[in-house]
């Protein structure tokens, strides 16, 4: 059992409000994806659905999917564990293209490895 979970709701939270603010962006009525069912991706959800944006959230295998639907978001939110042995991204630059010209996208993942090197565990 994760001891700090609520730490990761509010950094789910903290950030899409941080960056709708550093953007100027009210969420009211736009569309945002998020990719992630964590406890940072529903803190996400929960910042964007309670300040009125439509949410479609994604899990993990189905990032082909995320990928072709991302020029119907606003708002993309990358809420997930990453596995520091992969090469690719979740968003290479010709994804990045197929977005609408002002979508934010708000990169809140971590990996593993972070949380050890944090807290003076070896992996």
């Amino acid at each position: 059992m994760q001891v700090f979970y609520r730490n990761n709701v509010l950094a789910g939270e903290a950030s899409v409000l941080h960056a709708a603010q550093c953007a100027g962006m009210l969420l009211y009525g736009k569309k945002a994806a998020v990719i992630g069912r964590g406890n940072t991706a529903q803190g996400a959800i929960r910042a964007l659905s309670c300040n009125g944006a439509c949410v479609t959230v994604y899990g993990r295998k189905q990032e082909d999917k995320f990928r072709n639907d991302l020029g119907n978001y606003d708002v993309v939110v990358i809420a997930v564990l990453w596995d520091p042995k992969r090469t690719d991204h979740i968003l290479s630059r010709s994804a990045l293209k197929t977005m609408k010209p002002n979508a934010l996208v708000i990169d809140v993942s971590c990996f593993l490895l972070l949380g050890t090197l944090i807290l003076g565990q070896t992996p």
